[in-house]
């Protein structure tokens, strides 16, 4: 009997040690899984944070060139407004020098009216 059980608990002994081994075996792949998992989650908020970056670095390139376009085009209205400017107060320069010439011409005719009239009522 004693033998049986001697015989009986080394069984029990290498059964239970082979379980133990399975146990850490199996223990290491999910650990291995994990670890595999987390670099994988990792790397693809990596990936995510990376293309936001390039995303933004592209936008922030585009909101320069249309910053380029704008000031570019506000300098060129800028330049229009002021050759319109420019031509407008030659143009009121011309008119008001043609209206006191015109202003001139009517007073001169007027007095010569004036004096021809003068001169036909003593006449």
């Amino acid at each position: 009997l004693a033998q049986q059980m001697k015989v009986g608990t080394q069984l029990l002994d290498e059964k239970m040690a082979q379980e133990e081994e399975k146990r850490k075996i199996e223990a290491e792949k999910i650990q291995k899984n994990l670890e595999e998992s987390k670099k994988e989650q990792g790397n693809e908020i990596t990936q995510m944070f990376d293309r936001l970056k390039n995303e933004n670095e592209l936008r922030r390139g585009e909101i320069h060139g249309l910053k380029d376009i704008l000031v570019r085009e506000n300098e060129n209205r800028v330049k229009e407004i002021q050759g319109v400017r420019d031509a407008l107060e030659v143009n009121v320069q011309t008119i008001n020098e043609s209206m006191k010439n015109d202003k001139e011409d009517v007073l001169k005719r007027i007095k010569l009216s004036d004096e021809d009239l003068s001169a036909s009522i003593i006449a």
